[in-house]
C-alpha cells in the first residue's frame, strides 16, 4: 500500500520499515518516473544556458547596401561573425563575360581571417570588407560595391 511519505520532487513512495508496499505502487511510481524523464528530454529549453538561447534565437543578421564604386567597402557591425554571405540583389552568383574571357562575381563567401573563404572579400574584428574592382584582374571581375547597386548580406555569429 502506498505510503503518506513522498519524495519532495516527483512525488514518490518513501516507505517505512513498517509499510507494505504492493505491485501497484511500484507501477505507478515508474510511470510518475518515466512520465518527468520523457519531459526532461523533450524539452530543448531546459538544456541550454540563457547565453546559447541568445545565440541561437539571434544567430545571424541580414542587411542591405548600395554600392558606392570605391575599391574597398567596410560594414561594421555589433559582433564577430563566424561567417558572412553577400549577395548582389537580383544576380546570379557569378557571370562569364565570353568576348573578354573573365569571371565576374556577383556574391562571396566569408569566413574568419585565415580560415577561407571566396573572392570578394574578409572578415576582421567586428567588420565585413568588401572588395570591388574597376576592371577584371587575372580573368577575374569583382563585383561587390558597384555604383547604386543593391547588395544584400547575412553575418552569422
Amino acid at each position: 500500500m502506498p505510503t503518506n511519505n513522498k519524495t519532495a520532487n516527483l512525488g514518490l513512495n518513501s516507505w517505512l520499515g513498517t509499510d507494505k508496499p504492493l505491485r501497484e505502487d511500484f507501477v505507478s511510481d515508474n510511470e510518475k518516473i518515466d512520465k518527468a524523464i520523457s519531459d526532461h528530454l523533450n524539452d530543448a529549453d531546459a538544456h541550454m544556458t540563457p547565453e546559447r538561447l541568445e545565440l541561437l534565437n539571434s544567430a545571424f543578421v541580414v542587411g542591405t547596401y548600395i554600392g558606392d564604386g570605391n575599391s574597398l567597402r567596410v560594414l561594421s557591425l555589433d559582433f564577430q561573425p563566424r561567417l558572412a554571405i553577400v549577395l548582389y540583389k537580383g544576380m546570379p552568383l557569378v557571370e562569364y563575360n565570353m568576348e573578354s574571357n573573365y569571371t565576374i562575381t556577383n556574391a562571396t563567401i566569408l569566413t574568419l581571417e585565415g580560415d577561407g573563404g571566396s573572392v570578394g572579400g574578409s572578415l576582421s574584428s567586428k567588420t565585413i570588407r568588401i572588395t570591388q574592382t574597376a576592371a577584371p584582374v587575372n580573368g577575374k571581375f569583382v563585383n561587390l560595391n558597384k555604383l547604386n547597386c543593391q547588395y544584400v548580406y547575412i553575418a552569422f555569429k
